[in-house]
């Protein structure tokens, strides 16, 4: 459980470092590029010893790393779209909808139990993040939007359900709990991928950045490389994931709601207030099953 609890509060400072961006007018592209670089470090230290090496290449998780990095820092930046084009409550959803599909996945694939709260639990948790994240006013204007444009939250969806179903096939397929390596590895690739448009837009003077960026994208880095390293600690004890993930999603949600609400002065409308009482409940079921 102490796993589950540092990955839900890892999640949740990432959430709370994003909300800052904006406050302190902090540039998002560099920030994340420093931040997989400051995740690389993070498993460097942990480990004592450079993370990399050509042993690597033999490991049973060696692509799957390969194409969670691309996934990653793809991810990042369709998200970013589906923010500009549509709304942050879409985003928000359609990160978090893919719940359904992380946990269809694990029943049917590793064929966990399903019981009726367990059930009931499931439903309240997609009924939370729904209200939760339910705006006080209608976004307008998507009749209007080329078609093309709806893939964006389309794939926001869809990379989120990859990264939790790929993270939770390589622990069952391994049993080694959070590997050191692999973890780095997802990082550095993505690093390696953002970094390389980094300064190619810094040559050519598209992009610059301050000391801000660097700070940022360094506290950013160690909280991130910790939501993936204890999730993968949590899985590889055992936990369906049909249990791991509702919990793990909800309870960043609420925690970040609440704390939104206490740092930000963000406020909640009673269909949100309804949504964090279901997320509650959901949790609660969830978590005896």
């Amino acid at each position: 459980m102490i796993f589950l609890i540092l990955s839900i509060l890892c999640s949740t400072a990432i959430v709370l470092i994003f909300k800052s961006l904006g406050v302190f007018n902090i540039q998002i592209f560099p920030t994340i590029c420093i931040n997989y670089l400051a995740c690389v470090l993070t498993a460097w230290l942990s480990q004592g010893s450079f993370p990399f090496s050509m042993e690597m290449v033999g490991e049973a998780w060696f692509p799957y790393a390969l194409f969670l990095g691309f996934i990653f820092i793809t991810g990042f930046n369709i998200t970013a779209m589906t923010v500009g084009y549509f709304s942050v409550t879409i985003a928000a959803v359609m990160q978090k909808m893919s719940l359904v599909l992380t946990v269809l996945y694990t029943i049917l694939a590793f064929q966990e139990e399903i019981t009726l709260l367990k059930i009931l639990g499931i439903v309240l948790a997609l009924t939370a993040i729904l209200l939760i994240n339910w705006p006080e006013k209608e976004a307008g204007g998507l009749k209007t939007k080329q078609w093309y444009l709806y893939l964006f939250p389309l794939y926001t969806l869809l990379s989120s359900a990859l990264v939790d179903i790929l993270l939770f096939k390589v622990e069952r397929m391994t049993g080694n709990g959070a590997n050191l390596g692999f973890v780095a590895l997802i990082f550095g690739i993505a690093g390696l991928l953002g970094n390389v448009v980094l300064i190619g837009g810094l040559l050519i003077g598209k992009i610059r950045f301050s000391y801000k960026e660097i700070a940022v994208g360094t506290v950013l880095g160690v909280v991130n490389f910790g939501s993936i390293y204890f999730l993968m600690e949590t899985i590889g004890q055992k936990w369906d994931g049909s249990v791991v993930f509702p919990i793990n999603n909800v309870s960043i949600i609420v925690l970040s709601s609440l704390l939104a609400l206490w740092i930000f002065k963000e406020k909640f409308s009673r269909i949100n207030t309804i949504g964090l009482a279901c997320a509650l409940i959901a949790i609660g079921l969830i978590a005896i099953t």
